[in-house]
């Protein structure tokens, strides 16, 4: 089934493609809520410096992949433009044959257009092919307790029109609680193609996997490693799950011996069973080609249900547990 599922044809940008990569590895398509398609795996590109960006671009399409995730606030776009204008110009890739995704940061809830239209200069691209709310709470200053009030429907109303306008492909939601997606539901022209949400073995979110898998809706894992050491420089986590660290736990070692693979791989072919979208961060060429190297292999059920065993409700990407919004009760 498997097997059948990756070899499968389907449309990336709007064209066909089997993800079969240069290095003879297969990368699953996901079917997004409005029927595009994206790659299960690609690269991510948080706390990425623009040199590393830029140098990590060309080395994630030698070893090929094709989905490129970024942001206005990683501070990137315009390396990733770069990187990207390098790589059309050599022939490397054609722009219908990668994907790109960028995000709609809080302080542009009034103007999302204009946020789009700045994205696609710094990235060189006439579209972005998954553009996506990257947080659902307003502006706030903290205070002056001053609000951007600009509705979560005026703000969806705007992420319509650039789909419309053909400045944007598909649109999406990430960090969405459960009852904000069921808001947009009652008013969208376009449900949201997917769900952007920290997704790891500490943190499994079954509930809400459950609730997306019923409506069709796919859930892209941002975090899937549960990588935290800047978390833990910037003194954001909490006093429990400062000892967290997957790719330490014992469980995820015996299982790397056990099938003769690293924890990453582990822990990464754990998601891909579960059919979630995602694209850990990759600076080495070993990385790309070690992470390449998860779907030649499966867990069995009982190592996966093992893996969801490990479930802490570790939500360490916790936005309440910055300082400005630890008042807000935004999770509940």
């Amino acid at each position: 089934m498997q097997q059948q599922q990756m070899s499968q044809q389907m449309k990336v940008g709007g064209k066909s493609s089997s993800g079969l990569s240069s290095k003879g590895f297969n990368i699953p398509m996901r079917t997004l809520g409005d029927g595009n398609s994206i790659p299960a795996l690609g690269l991510g590109t948080l706390n990425m410096s623009s040199n590393e960006a830029f140098n990590c671009i060309s080395m994630a399409f030698k070893s090929g992949y094709r989905l490129i995730d970024t942001s206005p606030v990683y501070g990137n776009e315009e390396a990733i433009g770069a990187a990207l204008q390098e790589c059309l110009k050599q022939g490397l890739v054609k722009r219908d044959e990668i994907y790109v995704t960028s995000k709609l940061w809080i302080t542009d809830r009034n103007s999302v257009k204009d946020a789009v239209k700045k994205s696609l200069k710094a990235l060189r691209l006439d579209y972005i092919d998954l553009y996506m709310i990257h947080y659902m709470t307003p502006d706030i200053v903290k205070d002056t307790l001053m609000i951007e009030r600009v509705s979560t429907q005026e703000v969806w109303r705007q992420m319509e029109h650039c789909k419309d306008e053909g400045l944007i492909r598909s649109i999406g939601v990430m960090n969405c609680p459960v009852v904000m997606f069921l808001e947009i539901l009652t008013f969208c022209e376009t449900k949201p193609a997917l769900n952007c949400l920290e997704m790891h073995p500490y943190f499994t979110q079954d509930e809400a996997m459950s609730f997306y898998k019923k409506l069709k809706i796919p859930v892209a894992a941002f975090s899937p490693l549960a990588s935290h050491e800047n978390l833990k420089t910037l003194d954001l986590l909490p006093e429990s799950f400062k000892k967290l660290d997957l790719m330490s736990d014992t469980l995820i070692k015996d299982l790397a011996k056990k099938y003769g693979k690293s924890p990453a791989q582990i822990v990464l072919n754990w998601h891909m069973h579960h059919e979630q979208i995602f694209f850990p961060g990759m600076r080495e060429e070993n990385h790309f080609l070690e992470n390449g190297e998860i779907f030649n292999f499966d867990l069995s059920q009982d190592d996966l249900k093992k893996i969801s065993g490990l479930n802490r409700n570790a939500r360490l990407f916790d936005r309440i547990q910055d300082d400005n919004y630890s008042y807000i009760p935004y999770w509940l």
